[in-house]
């Protein structure tokens, strides 16, 4: 990767056990035994993922991650998944390629919250 790489945040509200889970591994993956959507959703800034862990009973932490831009055109993106607190939409990478995608993108993996 050059330095000129452009690059982007996603935010996700995550429980604790997903939280440790992320950094032991360095990415993302359904938890074992289909404990966990095969989906991973995101939101675009950190006050709506606020938002997302104000509703979702177990978030514990929200996780910032840095892609380069163009990781977001191999992901999905929706406006109108729950679009009265995640106002800038959903990027969502499913089970199996995409969050192969994700994870072998990721430039940095923070707790930002």
């Amino acid at each position: 990767m050059t330095a000129a790489t452009e690059t982007g945040y996603l935010f996700r509200a995550v429980s604790p056990a997903e939280f440790e889970d992320i950094f032991r591994v360095g990415g993302f993956r359904a938890a074992p035994g289909g404990q966990s959507l095969s989906g991973k959703q995101f939101a675009l800034s950190l006050e709506e993922a606020l938002q997302v862990a104000d509703q979702v009973p177990d978030a514990a932490a929200i996780i910032r991650v840095r892609v380069p831009i163009s990781t977001f055109n191999k992901l999905e993106f929706s406006q109108s998944i729950d679009p009265f607190i995640l106002r800038s939409g959903v990027v969502t990478a499913q089970q199996g390629a995409q969050q192969q995608v994700l994870n072998q993108t990721l430039i940095t993996i923070e707790h930002a919250f």
